[in-house]
């Protein structure tokens, strides 16, 4: 594998890093000011510039690295409300920027707090209240 072509694999898997996780904020109630913010500093702990241009039903990263500039769009919805994912992904980005945790390790916990169950309606109302 050539130089260029290893480049090119480990942006692509950046990019899909950043992706997962705009859409996992964006769909699950984080404010879009904050999740542009973590989306970029994890762009730029990781090596890629990223400009996040969030819309009602979809992010758009537009994103510069070694290899070009090119655009990945995420069709998302911002209907849930689920800061348990919020703050997990979060606290994913915070551990990725630290170095606690390595970006290849990073994906399949990403997948991990998409599984996780929603809160109850009646805990939900409980913690309202």
């Amino acid at each position: 594998m050539t130089a260029r072509a290893r480049e090119t694999a480990a942006s692509t898997d950046v990019i899909a890093l950043l992706s997962a996780a705009a859409e996992l904020l964006f769909r699950n109630g984080e404010t879009t000011r904050r999740m542009a913010v973590g989306i970029e500093r994890l762009g730029a702990t990781l090596g890629i510039d990223v400009a996040v241009l969030p819309r009602w039903d979809e992010v758009t990263l537009l994103v510069t690295d070694a290899t070009g500039q090119r655009s990945q769009t995420v069709a998302a919805t911002p209907l849930g409300v689920d800061m348990h994912k919020v703050v997990a992904t979060n606290k994913l980005i915070d551990d990725i920027c630290t170095g606690r945790i390595a970006a290849d390790a990073a994906q399949s916990a990403l997948l991990a707090i998409q599984k996780l169950p929603p809160v109850s309606l009646a805990r939900f109302v409980i913690l309202t209240a």
